[in-house]
C-alpha cells in the first residue's frame, strides 16, 4: 500500500528527522541483508544472518521483535513500505513531534510481531519468519488517521482517486480481515497470500491506540475520562497556585498597613484588600 496526503505531502512540508533517519537505517540494512545472507547461507536453509535476526514464531529472541522490522523479502518488498513511510511519515511526525513518531513507529512494530508471534503459535521453528516494516508503517498511517480523520489521501493505485484516511483505513482493515481468515482456512490460500496480515492489523491498531491515548484523548472512550481528569487537576493548579499569590499580597498589604496606615495603600492594594477581605468599606476608604 502506498498513500500521500493531498496538498500535505513531503513536496509541501519537507522532510523530517525522524522519517528520514528511518528510512536511511532501513534502506541501508537492505544491501547488508544480501551481503550477509550470501555469507551465511546455508545448503537448502535459511541463512544464519536470517535465523538471528528475521522474526520466528516459535520462541523468538527479544531482539527479533525490532530486528524483523530492517529485514525485507525483496526490493519491491522494501520499496512499497519506504514509499508510504516517504509519503506520509513527515506529515504525520509534524503532528506528533519526533519523539513520540519515532516510539510509537517501533510500538507498532514491535506490537505487529506480537500479534504475529500469538496468532501462529505452536509452529514449526524454523518455518517462514516475519520480516519487514509493514507492521510499523501500517502504525504511521493509523497514526495519521487517529489525528486528520478527514483528511483526503490518494492510493497509488488505479484510479488515482481522493478519499477520506478513515474510510480508507476502514477498507483496508477489511480486506485483512478476510485475506486473515482466508488463509488460515484452506491451504491453497496460505501458499496464495504470503502476507503477515496479522502484523499489519496488530501495528495499525497499535500506532491507532498509541495516537489517541497521548494526542486525541477526546476521541477515545477510555480516554475522555481521564481527559477531564486531567483538566480539572490543571485547573485546580492554576486556582491554587493564583490563591497563593493573592494571599502573599494580601500578607505585604497587611504589613504596609501596620507600617504605614491604610492611607498608604494604592487603589490597586485597596481593591486586592477589599475583593479578599469581602469588605467593600475598605475600597472606598
Amino acid at each position: 500500500m502506498s498513500v500521500y496526503v493531498q496538498n500535505h505531502s513531503i513536496a509541501w512540508g519537507g522532510m523530517t528527522r525522524g522519517t528520514l533517519w528511518l528510512l536511511i537505517l532501513t534502506i541501508i540494512a537492505w544491501p547488508v541483508q544480501i551481503v550477509l545472507d550470501m555469507l551465511t547461507g546455508l545448503p537448502n536453509d535459511y541463512s544464519t544472518y536470517l535465523r538471528l535476526f528475521a522474526l520466528w514464531e516459535d520462541s523468538p529472541a527479544p531482539w527479533q521483535f525490532a530486528s524483523y522490522m530492517f529485514l525485507h523479502g525483496g526490493f519491491l518488498h522494501l520499496l512499497s513500505n519506504m514509499l508510504c513511510l516517504l509519503l506520509i511519515g513527515p506529515e504525520t511526525e509534524r503532528a506528533m513531534q519526533t519523539k513520540h513518531f519515532v516510539i510509537m513507529y517501533f510500538f507498532s512494530g514491535i506490537l505487529g510481531a506480537l500479534g504475529w508471534v500469538l496468532t501462529n503459535a505452536g509452529g514449526q521453528s524454523w518455518g517462514p519468519p516475519c520480516i519487514g516494516a509493514s507492521g510499523a508503517v501500517f502504525g504511521v498511517f493509523a497514526a495519521f488517521v487517529a489525528m486528520f480523520p478527514n483528511r483526503k489521501v490518494y492510493v497509488i493505485l488505479f484510479p488515482m482517486y481522493p478519499i477520506k484516511s478513515w474510510k480508507l483505513a476502514l477498507g483496508l482493515l477489511v480486506i485483512h480481515f478476510i485475506f486473515y481468515f482466508l488463509g488460515h482456512l484452506d491451504l491453497k490460500y496460505q501458499t496464495a497470500f504470503t502476507v503477515a496480515w496479522e502484523v499489519h492489523i496488530a501495528g495499525g491498531l497499535a500506532g491507532f491506540i498509541y495516537t489517541l491515548t497521548i494526542f486525541r484523548p477526546e476521541k477515545a472512550p477510555w480516554g475522555k475520562a481521564s481527559l477531564e481528569k486531567a483538566n480539572r487537576n490543571a485547573l485546580l493548579r492554576k486556582l491554587t497556585f493564583r490563591k497563593s499569590l493573592i494571599e502573599s499580597e494580601y500578607e505585604k498589604i497587611l504589613d504596609k498597613i501596620a507600617d504605614h496606615g491604610q492611607s498608604s495603600l494604592s487603589p490597586e492594594e485597596r481593591e486586592l484588600l477589599a475583593r479578599y477581605s469581602g469588605d467593600e468599606d475598605v475600597k472606598r476608604t
